[in-house]
């Protein structure tokens, strides 16, 4: 049995599911892992539980401290359940799956997959830094991806960072604790602030910042600087006075293409209209900056696989630019009879065939 009051109790059933243990907490909610007594079974479990507006009572219960609270509370909850059914209608790999929504004990409970494998943060803290972009963008591809259909339903996630990617057992990322909900707790117009130093863009320390998918876009820019440079890109708060950003841009770093490092640098520019204004602007257009080529995401096999187009394809992807295919190509790393699937493509057709050589 858990001796903290705030949260269930180990063991404590609700709505056919035990508590197992507490996977994390924060100033919004608390995740539990639980155990489908039907099933036998793990899932993760999501309680709305924001610090500042409500108190537990009697064990299990979740009230508002104080009539102040209470309209609040009933919109929090209303706006929990909303962005909870819009993520319910995603089925992309790279973003967690929630199964259910349901309400007790005077709060909200969103049950989703509970992903058996350490963050992106604990696994990037055991090996310093990553040493080449491919390792890079096989993280990031699948997050882009999965951030571009829930930009297309009208969300934003706004709390991407390393702790909220969960790698599972056979290395895939997937994007957890979506922040959308919680950040519009604050009601009223306002909005509570959701901020995480070095990975929040200056947008979200502001109550009514102007936020996007260029907020996303930023988080993820972060994400991978963090990957390539082994630690996180300066405070955005600290840049506004001078802005001190270590370009990655301009820097030798073996494993990594220029292109690659200048898009980095793109995605953190401190003005939201510095930053490539959608997911697929970054990926597409990126590359069409200064001269430098086109970027395109492509999946190259030795044969041809079955799926649906690029997101179905069970092979390895990644941003290269065209001047990159080329080099690998001229360097045997790639052949001209290996297949490639590119945006736009619905058929698999040799590379030598799409980039003429």
């Amino acid at each position: 049995m858990s001796s903290d009051p705030t949260v269930l109790p180990i063991g404590y059933s609700l709505h056919g599911y035990r508590i197992d243990s507490v996977l994390g907490r924060g100033g919004f909610g608390i995740t539990y892992r639980v155990v489908d007594t039907r099933r036998n079974c793990y899932f993760a479990l999501k309680e709305l539980m924001p610090s500042e507006m409500v108190a537990r009572v009697g064990g299990s219960g979740v009230v508002p401290l104080g009539a102040a609270k209470q309209e609040e509370w009933n919109w929090a909850r209303q706006r929990f359940v909303e962005e909870a059914d819009m993520l319910s209608s995603f089925r992309h790999p790279a973003i967690v799956r929630v199964h259910e929504v349901f309400e007790k004990h005077g709060t909200v409970y969103m049950l989703m997959d509970y992903v058996d494998g350490d963050s992106y943060d604990g696994y990037l803290k055991k090996i310093g830094r990553e040493t080449d972009q491919e390792a890079v963008l096989r993280v990031l591809i699948p997050l882009l991806n999965g951030v571009e259909e829930v930009h297309a339903k009208g969300l934003i996630h706004r709390d991407i960072k390393p702790e909220n990617i969960l790698i599972d057992p056979k290395g895939n990322p997937i994007l957890i604790d979506f922040g959308s909900a919680r950040s519009h707790l604050g009601g009223g117009g306002g909005m509570t602030s959701i901020v995480t130093h070095g990975y929040s863009p200056i947008e979200q320390y502001q109550s009514e910042g102007n936020a996007g998918p260029w907020t996303d876009i930023y988080a993820l820019g972060a994400v991978a600087y963090r990957a390539i440079r082994g630690e996180r890109p300066l405070v955005s708060t600290e840049r506004v006075l001078e802005d001190r950003y270590d370009r990655l841009e301009g820097k030798r770093l073996a494993g990594f293409h220029p292109s690659f490092l200048r898009e980095i640098d793109r995605a953190l520019a401190l003005h939201p209209k510095g930053r490539p204004q959608s997911v697929r602007e970054w990926k597409i257009l990126g590359g069409q900056r200064g001269g430098q080529g086109v970027a395109v995401q492509v999946a190259v096999a030795r044969e041809k696989t079955g799926g649906e187009g690029l997101a179905g394809s069970a092979v390895w992807s990644m941003i290269l630019f065209e001047e990159e295919v080329v080099s690998m190509l001229r360097a045997g790393k790639l052949s001209p009879r290996d297949y490639v699937l590119t945006e736009g493509m619905v058929e698999w057709s040799q590379l030598g065939e799409v980039f003429h050589c």
